[in-house]
């Protein structure tokens, strides 16, 4: 059939009107989910002199946190405060300065789960419901205890759509993955994601396997394949040169989800210089 320059016109006439209605993020949106090892916004001390504008340690009004003010503040202010794709924060490490209820406050975000060990949610649009927590099985006996944190968190303004988040910090042995997925596999069918800081230098390592053996993706791996991505850690004896991030260990893995893109940040400059975190942060892009 023919179409006239009538139809065209009401077709783009009903398009902007869609977009107009729904808001221009809204419209054809995707969402994203970042995550960040905080390191309790210490920040990460070097060798290279220079002045990093903060003081590495525990004091909270002089550390990469700087009372909200430091460099790792600024951060998630403009990685994830002023992104306003990302509906959810993931962290690791969240204690004594840069907690989930001040990073929550930074943000301006409508919710935050209470912190389990270090990790937590936090939601831009706030909670579909009750958060939940999951105690993992110990990699050994005098191992630290680790835990998952769920969360249904609504992706759009209008909460009208859900994903529910995942969130863990891993020792990184097989028991820990068997018991995760275990719990992921709860929510059957539902759009899912899962980031943290693993421990763990490969998708085919046995506690990540655990996982994808079940259809869940690695984001990093479904968009750049084996090869780079390091996450961890500035500023110790490994990495080339010395003091540069060297290993993958911080992952995003999702299922019944669309990955568009995944990225980094604080994953640049000089080895050797004070860090604001000891690991690079990742933000991943789904379709909603």
């Amino acid at each position: 059939m023919k179409r006239t320059h009538g139809s065209v016109a009401r077709g783009a006439f009903a398009v902007t009107a869609l977009v107009m209605l729904l808001g221009a993020s809204d419209a054809f949106a995707s969402f994203k989910i970042a995550h960040w090892n905080v390191q309790s916004g210490f920040g990460k001390g070097g060798w290279a002199g220079g002045n990093a504008g903060f003081t590495p340690g525990s004091d909270c009004s002089r550390n990469a946190w700087g009372n909200g003010s430091g460099p790792l503040a600024r951060t998630l202010v403009s990685r994830v405060k002023d992104d306003k794709a990302v509906v959810a924060l993931t962290v690791n490490e969240a204690w004594t300065c840069a907690t989930p209820s001040r990073i929550r406050s930074l943000l301006g975000f409508a919710a935050a789960t209470k912190e389990v060990n270090g990790v937590a949610i936090i939601a831009r649009h706030g909670f579909a419901g009750n958060s939940e927590v999951v105690a993992l099985p110990k990699c050994s006996g005098g191992a630290e205890q680790r835990y998952v944190v769920r969360a249904p968190v609504y992706t759009d303004s209008a909460r009208s759509k859900v994903v529910q988040v995942f969130a863990t910090h891993w020792t990184g042995c097989a028991a820990e993955g068997k018991a995760t997925v275990e719990f992921l596999q709860r929510y059957a069918y539902q759009p899912r994601s899962l980031t943290g800081d693993l421990n763990v230098k490969s998708v085919s390592d046995a506690p990540i396997a655990a996982i994808t053996a079940k259809n869940w993706t690695d984001a990093w791996s479904k968009l750049h394949g084996k090869s780079g991505g390091q996450t961890a850690t500035w500023n110790n004896s490994y990495g080339s040169p010395r003091g540069n991030l060297y290993k993958r260990i911080d992952y995003a893995l999702f299922k019944t989800l669309k990955v568009r893109s995944i990225s980094r940040f604080n994953h640049t400059g000089e080895p050797g210089a004070a860090k604001m975190a000891d690991h690079a942060g990742i933000v991943v892009e789904y379709d909603d």
